[in-house]
């Protein structure tokens, strides 16, 4: 945790380590903000060596690692309550979603942070409740795989939706 890049404006990648990651989209986003926000919580004073050095020269710590985060996580749950998913209805975006916004409502030690991201989850799940047909998310979406259009159960939020709705019956015991 303490060596990872939590977002692009941090130095790139060197050697024989790989290329850089994706930060753009908007599932990206929520990956990397609550994995900083959560890690810096965790390491307030702990030194990010891979992340390299404030506007002042100083190495950069979990604490500016939690504040650079919580700006950046508030911002992407703030937008997701007004404007709704760029990603709509995505079967294998929401099911990246759920685990990083329920890190932040589980262990986000801010009660605000926690609110929002329960906010958000409501609407991933009201989202899946609404457009679950016999246990297939089978609905217009922002971002889709042939895979999940062609065939709704082999869809990645399935899982979920079984889970949530118990529609697909996969999990029943006699």
């Amino acid at each position: 945790l303490l060596h990872f890049k939590y977002w692009f404006d941090e130095p790139p990648a060197t050697g024989n380590k790989g290329g850089e990651m994706t930060f753009w989209s908007e599932n990206h986003q929520v990956l990397f903000h609550s994995s900083q926000f959560l890690a810096g919580q965790l390491f307030p004073n702990d030194v990010f060596p891979r992340s390299g050095t404030t506007d002042d020269g100083k190495p950069v710590t979990g604490s500016e690692h939690l504040t650079r985060g919580r700006e950046r996580l508030e911002r992407w749950l703030d937008r997701r309550l007004q404007f709704g998913f760029s990603e709509w209805n995505s079967p294998g975006y929401y099911n990246e979603d759920f685990p990083p916004v329920l890190n932040v409502v589980d262990f986000s030690l801010e009660e605000r942070l926690a609110t929002k991201a329960a906010m958000v989850v409501d609407i991933l799940i009201f989202d899946l409740a609404r457009n679950t047909c016999r246990g297939s998310f089978g609905v217009s979406a922002g971002r889709a795989y042939f895979g999940g259009k062609a065939y709704g159960w082999a869809q990645s939020v399935g899982e979920t939706i079984e889970v949530l709705f118990v529609t697909r019956h996969d999990h029943l015991t006699g």
